[in-house]
């Protein structure tokens, strides 16, 4: 157990060293994280009436079928014209709208029931081939929608990468052979997407030892505060040489930015980092 929480303490060290991103505003719809949430992604029309009943056109992901209802009472909320206003007197309709859905299904029913955690967030229209989706809030405290800066095609393909990404992922978690997980895992060590990062690590601790050569290249790299809490929570002796070197070099940074530092300690986010003892 003692050896388990020293490293943990490295990687603590290490990711404490990492950049501060600045603050900023985001748009409230964020395509990756309601596409790597969901169970069901799917294509849906509200019809002449926005009454939170929709009926699906195409799947992207999960196991609707064409026709099938789909119930969710909350998208009756933005029947209004005025919330529904994205520039220039245009408006999304409700006539082609993509839902990210986490749903449970009655078998012996057509009709879906459930929610996603945020529907307002969790789903974009489609108008004129173009995708738009919740933005922040407008001046009138009423949901902002604006463009997504996508086409239907985009959108469509980007779902489907990362559906088949977590798929691929999932696969490889469940793989009993170590050394056929890790060689699996280790093509997408370098993949551009924060979620599936995210997971790609969670898969390399699960290696074990196997891992740590893998783990050790990416330290230096923009992968390293995860490689570190990776090589951290695997707990392995063979991990100490290369972390304690790495320490070693966040300190000199540390030990430099000190001395353009007041004396005492570094205030940031109500919370005090001592630098009196590095």
């Amino acid at each position: 157990m003692r050896r388990r929480v020293s490293f943990a303490a490295i990687a603590c060290v290490l990711l404490l060293g990492g950049s501060v991103c600045k603050a900023g505003a985001a748009p409230r719809f964020d395509l990756d994280e309601n596409t790597w949430g969901a169970t069901h992604v799917v294509l849906a029309t509200e019809g002449q009436v926005i009454d939170g009943l929709l009926t699906a056109i195409e799947t992207w992901a999960g196991s609707f079928a064409s026709g099938d209802k789909l119930r969710l009472p909350k998208l009756s909320e933005s029947a209004l014209a005025a919330s529904r206003r994205v520039h220039k007197g245009l408006r999304v309709s409700g006539a082609r709208m993509v839902l990210f859905l986490d749903l449970k299904h009655d078998p012996s029913s057509k009709t879906w029931a459930g929610e996603s955690t945020l529907v307002s967030d969790s789903v974009c229209w489609i108008e004129g081939g173009k995708a738009y989706g919740m933005i922040g809030r407008g001046s009138r405290a009423g949901a902002l929608i604006g463009s997504l800066g996508l086409s239907e095609q985009a959108l469509r393909a980007r779902v489907r990468h990362l559906v088949e990404m977590r798929s691929t992922l999932a696969r490889l978690r469940a793989t009993a052979d170590v050394e056929q997980r890790l060689a699996g895992v280790a093509t997408y060590v370098n993949a551009n997407d924060r979620f599936a990062a995210r997971e790609v690590f969670d898969v390399l601790r699960s290696c074990g030892r196997a891992a740590i050569p893998l783990l050790v290249s990416h330290l230096d790299g923009p992968l390293g505060p995860r490689a570190c809490a990776a090589l951290g929570a695997i707990g392995d002796t063979a991990a100490v040489g290369p972390l304690v070197q790495r320490v070693e070099r966040e300190l000199v940074f540390w030990r430099d930015a000190k001395k353009r530092l007041p004396t005492g300690s570094w205030q940031r986010s109500g919370q005090r980092l001592s630098l009196i003892h590095i």
